[in-house]
């Protein structure tokens, strides 16, 4: 899927630079807006994911971003501008959900689905707001060596931890005994 985050950063790099293509903004977000509802109607369960079909959606996006229409009604509304900021914070957040949806066999219970869409977009706020824009105020005010000090010491730390966990074969006891074996066994 680095192929998706490829796209992201191509439409970076292609805003880096002033087009001499002239297009309509409103036009191309709507015709990127166009492309997501197609992808949300025409993709299912039956559509091999993401392979190739992916590009429909990202395509689609991609041409929303190159728009990039500071006066639309459909993304620089406050509710798009909070979801857009809190994004991968959110994303990161519901694959979990989804699998704790699926284990405990609630995926097609309307309200338990509407829950954990409130409980992802919570506990995606508070990630973004503890673990990204709180860190990054406090960097904001500290000096260049406190922060290369602090990228050091962390790379250190997670480098003996890796090397640790290497060393030990993992973290063997973090299993009940009886999933020791199972856990050890190697295809």
């Amino acid at each position: 899927r680095a192929w998706e985050m490829l796209g992201g950063g191509l439409v970076y790099l292609a805003t880096c630079r002033p087009s001499r293509l002239k297009f309509n903004p409103a036009r191309m977000e709507r015709l990127g807006l166009a492309i997501l509802v197609i992808a949300a109607l025409a993709l299912s369960k039956n559509r091999s994911w993401p392979g190739l079909w992916a590009l429909i959606p990202v395509f689609g996006t991609a041409t929303v971003l190159l728009a990039h229409r500071a006066d639309s009604p459909w993304t620089s509304n406050a509710l798009c501008q909070w979801l857009g900021i809190r994004s991968y914070s959110i994303y990161l957040w519901h694959w979990p959900i989804v699998v704790a949806l699926r284990h405990f066999e609630f995926e097609r219970t309307p309200l338990t689905v509407f829950l954990c869409l409130v409980l992802t977009a919570l506990l995606g706020h508070l990630s973004y707001d503890l673990m990204e824009r709180r860190p990054r105020d406090f960097l904001v005010t500290k000096t260049a060596r406190f922060s290369v000090l602090l990228l050091v010491s962390s790379v250190l730390i997670i480098t003996l931890s890796g090397m640790a966990i290497k060393h030990w074969h993992g973290y063997p006891s973090r299993l009940p005994e009886s999933l020791q074996h199972v856990s050890s066994f190697r295809f």
